[in-house]
């Protein structure tokens, strides 16, 4: 995980849970 995108904030919400 270089940047994040939106993509990267939504993969993290989804990991979150």
């Amino acid at each position: 995980m270089s940047s994040k995108t939106s993509l990267d904030l939504d993969k993290d919400c989804i990991s979150c849970l």
